[in-house]
């Protein structure tokens, strides 16, 4: 202990917060993190469809065209090893996750304004998205043309994205109807948003159906598209982590 220290200095730095900020990633990040996303979803889908023609080589073209971007600078090396994974090898459990990598890709290439997000209920296309950010083009010139669309709509995507998120978060636990405009109007935990939802006596409606008659094949869909488009707005406001892997996405 330092007898001649001040002892408001010493209570002053034990408050100090000694994290890091975390500032949001730079649009030519966004553009190569968004080359991983397709490249996964593209590597998930070289097992998924066996009988396409020609799998090899296009294995080989995909890997080739990652080392000769900025993705290559980008992938983590867990990602790295599913992208070289031999044809066949990969899990039903890796196949089904990297199909699903085509929703963060879409938010990523929404923010570069590249590509129109669908409705919080409806799936991405994958070929539209590669279509979107010219994937395996080469050269790909995404990264050096790559600019974000303002903070303001970065904020308000991410606001409407954890709303939904929430909504099929809880009525998965609790699968009762609720007043969720009156919840959202009162929330002071988060900025929520019902701006651009679609609602019916004030409850969420998926493709224009009651959570309860949605549930099954639409309900379980569009659970899954939530936290994956919440994740990647969490991941481009900044604040939350660095790597991707670490990216949280609370509710």
């Amino acid at each position: 202990m330092d007898f001649d220290a001040d002892p408001d200095e010493e209570d002053a730095d034990d408050g100090e917060d000694d994290e890091e900020e975390i500032p949001p990633p730079d649009p030519r990040r966004v553009a190569a993190r968004c080359g991983v996303f397709a490249a996964l979803a593209y590597r998930a889908a070289l097992d998924g469809n066996p009988t396409w023609d020609d799998r090899e080589g296009r294995h080989g073209r995909l890997i080739a065209w990652i080392d000769a971007t900025v993705i290559r600078d980008e992938l983590e090396p867990t990602e790295r090893a599913l992208l070289e994974t031999p044809l066949g090898r990969l899990s039903a459990e890796d196949v089904r996750d990297g199909s699903w990598l085509v929703e963060p890709a879409a938010v990523l290439a929404w923010s570069l304004s590249r590509f129109d997000l669908p409705a919080y209920d409806r799936l991405v296309l994958a070929d539209e998205v590669a279509d979107a950010i010219a994937f395996q083009e080469s050269p790909w010139t995404l990264p050096d043309e790559a600019m974000l669309r303002d903070e303001d709509e970065i904020e308000e995507a991410w606001a409407s994205a954890l709303t939904v998120h929430w909504r099929l978060r809880e009525y998965g636990l609790r699968p009762r109807p609720m007043d969720f405009e009156r919840f959202v109007r009162d929330c002071t935990w988060a900025p929520l948003t019902t701006e651009g939802l679609r609602l019916r006596r004030g409850d969420l409606l998926l493709r224009e159906l009651t959570l309860a008659k949605a549930v099954g094949d639409i309900f379980d869909e569009c659970r899954q598209v939530a936290p994956e488009r919440h994740r990647a707005l969490e991941w481009l406001r900044g604040g939350n982590a660095v790597l991707w892997s670490e990216v949280t996405a609370d509710t």
